[in-house]
């Protein structure tokens, strides 16, 4: 909570020490990151996998650290947490990550050791956003194509396989459709993709609760992306943005002025 203690709260507090306005923030398994309007970012609680990147002397930090970028003066305009690992977005459209690397979700092989400091995470450019999922990486291009690296035992990844992935691999988008926007969520073993043109959404990974709103009872996981049905709905709102959980999904939508 980056209060400076230990203590359970069962309120709202604000975050002390802070040196600006914030303007996002994101929260995985134990620790919660803070990006400033200025573009630092700061990070409090576990590090024991290196999830706030602060080295691998310091176990966990109690208030707001400061977080360093790699080797780079590139500002973050946007940030993501998975369960146990953080992604970060640069000005220019690369990404940044540290944490755990378990499943390869940096987009690279460790043998499994965690990655203590912020490092550029190779293969991905031009990246307009970026999302984390359980132990999966996502990554928004700007001409609409999405890759992905990570965990992929679900088929999370939607390249239509169940491989496990070290190296960004695109993921399969039906009908050629540009996406706008990614959802999914820390402890998600799903993703949703929204399309630009069309407005479709499509969706793939773990199905065992139904979180994908496919309407089939039949599907425990999709490693392809397939589209969500809206039923009688469908065509009547934008969707704006995603969030999953490990077993539910939600969204925002903006219904479409009437004709």
């Amino acid at each position: 909570l980056c209060l400076g203690d230990q203590e359970n709260r069962f309120i709202p507090h604000h975050v002390p020490n802070l040196p600006g306005p914030a303007v996002a923030a994101s929260v995985g398994l134990d620790f919660t990151l803070i990006l400033l309007a200025d573009g630092r970012v700061f990070g409090c609680g576990s590090n024991q996998n290196g999830e706030i990147g602060l080295g691998r002397k310091i176990h966990q930090s109690l208030f707001a650290a400061e977080i360093t970028i790699g080797n780079t003066s590139e500002a973050i305009v946007d940030l993501s947490t998975g369960w146990a690992f953080s992604l970060f977005q640069g000005a220019a459209g690369n990404v940044f990550g540290t944490g755990s690397n378990l499943f390869s979700q940096m987009c690279k092989t460790t043998e499994g050791d965690p990655i203590f400091e912020v490092e550029l995470i190779e293969g991905v450019s031009d990246v307009q956003q970026i999302f984390a999922g359980s132990e999966s990486s996502y990554f928004l291009h700007d001409d609409g194509s999405v890759k992905a690296c990570g965990r992929n035992d679900q088929g999370q990844l939607g390249d239509g396989s169940f491989a496990q992935r070290n190296k960004p691999v695109n993921v399969k988008i039906p009908k050629g459709e540009r996406i706008k926007l990614i959802g999914s969520g820390p402890s998600a073993v799903s993703v949703f993709f929204a399309g630009e043109e069309t407005g479709l959404v499509f969706a793939s990974g773990i199905n065992d609760r139904f979180q994908l709103g496919l309407n089939v009872n039949n599907v425990a996981a999709a490693s392809s992306p397939s589209e969500v049905d809206f039923g009688e709905d469908a065509g009547m709102f934008n969707i704006t943005k995603v969030s999953a959980s490990g077993t539910n999904t939600a969204a925002i939508a903006c219904m479409l002025d009437a004709p």
